[in-house]
């Protein structure tokens, strides 16, 4: 899943995503439409077949449809 140009670009914002030391773990899931890019990652304490709880995500996807 992570053979494609960006995967370099990807894996750099999942771990500056654990930099702020509030952030243990990150996953980071990347694709778009008609899948030519698909990338999943993880840095931190979690890797990215590890399985984690989620938080309610409803406005980020609401805000995410009414931006497009």
């Amino acid at each position: 899943m992570n053979d494609n140009p960006n995967s370099r670009f990807f894996s750099q914002v999942a771990e500056r995503m654990t930099k702020n030391r509030n952030v243990f773990g990150a996953k980071l899931c990347v694709e778009n439409s008609n899948k030519s890019v698909s990338w999943a990652g993880a840095s931190g304490d979690i890797n990215e077949n590890d399985r984690f709880f989620i938080a309610s995500v409803t406005k980020l996807c609401a805000s995410m449809c009414f931006c497009f």
